[in-house]
């Protein structure tokens, strides 16, 4: 099966990008074709409550990723919708984890 995720990952840090890259992991064990389209930001500067967006960790998680989605960007949601409508994936996981990203 085609999975696509449209969710941050690596070089981003935080819970989800880890939830993310074993998720993908796990599926393409199970001989799954995956990708997840990753985030070119997750925040804008003024928002994020942090020093920094980006894992400085020396244990990263490898995944098939291309940077295309910003979500306070619309301009970006179009890149997105085009990318996958190109790839047409069977499935689509979206992760939405707090308000900001409703729309």
């Amino acid at each position: 099966m085609k999975v696509y995720f449209l969710a941050p990952s690596y070089p981003f840090r935080g819970g989800m990008v880890s939830f993310v890259a074993i998720f993908h992991s796990k599926l393409r064990e199970k001989k799954h074709s995956t990708k997840i389209l990753s985030f070119t930001k997750q925040f804008p500067n003024w928002l994020f409550p942090a020093k920094s967006q980006f894992e400085t960790s020396k244990q990263i998680l490898e995944v098939n990723q291309k940077p295309v989605f910003a979500p306070f960007s619309p301009l970006s949601w179009f890149r997105t919708f085009r990318e996958i409508r190109k790839d047409e994936p069977e499935i689509i996981i979206f992760n939405w984890w707090i308000p900001f990203f409703a729309f």
